[in-house]
C-alpha cells in the first residue's frame, strides 16, 4: 500500500518519551500508510536511541547536523500527499482517520490550512471560540478560523505537536520564507557553535527572526507561524478536526531557545527516565486511550509506567 503521510518527529535526550510517541503513532494511525522519519539530535543516551531505532527499524533516522538544512530536505523531498509533525513529549491516544483528514486537506477545499490532532471542541467553546460544524464528503467535522481566532491554540495554525498538512502547502511555506534564511544558513553553517551563542544575544536573535532562519524545533515553530500571521491573505484561513486524538506531556525541557511550561519533578527528569527505559520500563499510553483527556497539554498525573510483558 502507498503510503499517504509522512510523519516527521524531532527527539532530543527522550528516548523513552519518544519509544511512547512511535508506539502510539502505531496504534492509532496505520503503519500502513505513515513513513515516519525521526530527525534525531544527537546529544545523550546514544545507546538507548539505538535499541529504540532497532526496535522502529520501519523509521527513517537523520541524524541532526543543521537543523535548517536537514528538515527542508526532508519537506522539499516528501513524496506523500500529507505531513504530520510529532515531538517526542506528544502522545495519541484516540484513532485517526486518514479519509477525514483526506476530506479535510483535499484539493477541493480551499478553506483548509491543516487538521489539528490537538483541538478540542468543549475546550475551545468553553473559552469563548467560535467552532463551526461541517460535513465534508460524508464526514462531521468542525473548524476555526485561526487568522481571527481569540484562544491561543486556535490562533496557532502552525503546530510542530500532532497536526497534519497539505506536503504542498508546506512547501509554499517554507520556500516563501526563504530567502534570507538560506543566507544565514550559508554564513553560519560552518560554525554551530557561532550561530547557537549568537541567537542568544538579543540582537543576533532579532536579526535571525527578521530572516526567519530556525535552528531548532521551537524557533522553527514560532518564526513560521510569524511568517504565516503576516502573510494570512495568501493562505487557507480554517484550521479543520473531528476529535481531540493526540496531547503533548509536559514532563521536562531538553530546548531552552524557547521557555516551555514544564511541570514534571525529579521523577521526571530526562535522567530519570533514561534510567527507567534502561530497565525495560515504558509510557502507558493505553492508559491515555482508557481515559482520554479533554486538554491540548498534561502533566505528571498522566504519566504512568510500566514494564510490558514480552510475548
Amino acid at each position: 500500500m502507498t503510503k499517504r503521510i509522512t510523519s516527521i518527529v524531532f527527539t532530543k535526550n527522550r528516548p523513552l518519551q519518544l519509544h511512547g510517541y512511535l508506539e502510539s503513532l502505531q496504534q492509532q494511525l496505520s503503519p500502513s500508510l505513515v513513513q515516519t522519519v525521526i530527525l534525531y539530535k544527537v546529544d545523550r543516551f546514544r545507546e538507548e536511541y539505538n535499541q529504540l531505532f532497532q526496535q522502529f527499524s520501519d523509521c527513517i533516522v537523520i541524524r541532526e547536523s543543521n537543523y535548517y538544512t536537514d528538515l527542508n530536505k526532508i519537506i522539499d523531498q516528501a513524496q506523500t500527499d500529507y505531513i504530520l509533525f510529532g515531538v517526542d513529549d506528544v502522545i495519541l491516544f484516540d484513532h485517526v482517520n486518514i479519509d477525514v483528514v483526506d476530506a479535510a486537506l483535499s484539493g477541493h477545499n480551499q478553506e483548509a490550512f491543516g487538521f489539528s490532532l490537538r483541538l478540542n471542541r468543549d475546550w475551545l467553546t468553553e473559552h469563548g471560540q467560535t467552532v463551526e460544524p461541517c460535513a465534508l464528503n460524508g464526514h462531521d467535522l468542525w473548524s476555526v478560523s485561526w487568522q481571527d481566532a481569540k484562544t491561543p491554540d486556535a490562533r496557532y495554525p502552525f503546530d510542530l505537536s500532532a497536526s497534519i498538512y497539505s506536503t504542498r502547502l508546506l512547501q509554499k511555506i517554507h520556500r516563501g520564507s526563504r530567502p534570507l534564511a538560506s543566507r544565514c544558513e550559508r554564513l553560519l553553517a560552518s560554525n554551530p557553535h557561532r550561530l547557537r551563542q549568537w541567537g542568544k544575544r538579543s540582537l543576533g536573535k532579532s536579526f535571525l527572526k527578521r530572516a526567519r532562519y530556525f535552528y531548532d524545533p521551537n524557533t522553527h515553530e514560532a518564526w513560521t507561524h510569524r511568517w504565516c500571521r503576516r502573510n494570512a491573505g495568501q493562505l487557507p484561513p480554517k484550521l479543520f478536526f473531528q476529535r481531540q486524538c493526540a496531547c503533548a506531556l509536559h514532563l521536562n525541557q531538553v530546548n531552552e531557545s524557547i521557555k516551555n511550561t514544564t511541570v514534571g519533578n525529579e521523577n521526571h527528569t530526562v535522567d530519570y527516565f533514561n534510567e527507567q527505559y534502561q530497565k525495560g520500563f515504558r509510557l502507558d499510553i493505553n492508559h491515555l486511550a482508557a481515559n482520554k483527556p479533554s486538554l491540548w497539554e498534561l502533566g505528571p498525573e498522566y504519566c504512568i509506567l510500566h514494564q510490558p510483558v514480552l510475548e
